[in-house]
């Protein structure tokens, strides 16, 4: 195992006199910072400095999670829906789907480069389990890493109590009112 770090450091320390003349393939390398700062840590050696990342290039499409959204990304992101499309849901442990309903109508609310959304699915006959005519479901859609592709989300979502509190308002104004807060949350808890 000593061999095996003096062999790492003795690469790094490599790495870091080509950064010091400018390789081009050493600075790309080094723009893999993440794990090559891991590394150094687990050997303690610390971190790449800071002036020996590549910088990035002006045409690189932003990745940063705190940069805002352009007009372009936030239109393409806003325009996602499921409107009018069948849910499916996978199988466990066994190999196919199972059609859960349609989705019928849907309320959102965007929070940076998310869109925390409402959905409200007619069940598709039979499948209903407990009688219900319609289910609630919550998700996002956001931006995949490199903000090239949209993805659909429903783990853990995270709102602010204003941000859910805007988006529950939402519900209740598609709805003319009919719904109470406390109904939609139960809806949303049993779902």
């Amino acid at each position: 195992m000593d061999k095996l770090k003096q062999n790492i450091k003795a690469t790094h320390a490599q790495l870091d006199a080509d950064l010091e003349a400018g390789d081009p393939k050493a600075k790309a390398f080094a723009g893999m910072r993440g794990e090559r700062n891991a590394a150094r840590r687990s050997l303690g050696v610390g971190p790449l400095p800071q002036e020996h990342v590549a910088p990035e290039s002006p045409t690189e499409i932003p990745t940063e999670p705190n940069l805002p959204l352009t007009q372009a990304e936030h239109d393409r992101l806003e325009k996602m829906s499921m409107l009018g499309r069948d849910v499916w849901f996978k199988n466990k442990g066994v190999a196919g789907k199972w059609l859960v309903g349609r989705v019928e109508d849907e309320v959102y609310v965007m929070v940076g480069d998310y869109k925390h959304l409402i959905q409200k699915i007619r069940f598709a006959d039979g499948r209903s389990w407990d009688g219900s005519t319609f289910a609630y479901r919550t998700g996002y859609y956001t931006y995949q890493h490199g903000r090239k592709a949209i993805k659909w989300g429903q783990y853990t979502q995270f709102l602010t109590e204003k941000e859910y509190s805007t988006l529950l308002q939402r519900r209740r104004e598609a709805k003319g009112g009919r719904y109470s807060e406390k109904a939609e949350a139960i809806a949303l808890a049993n779902r």
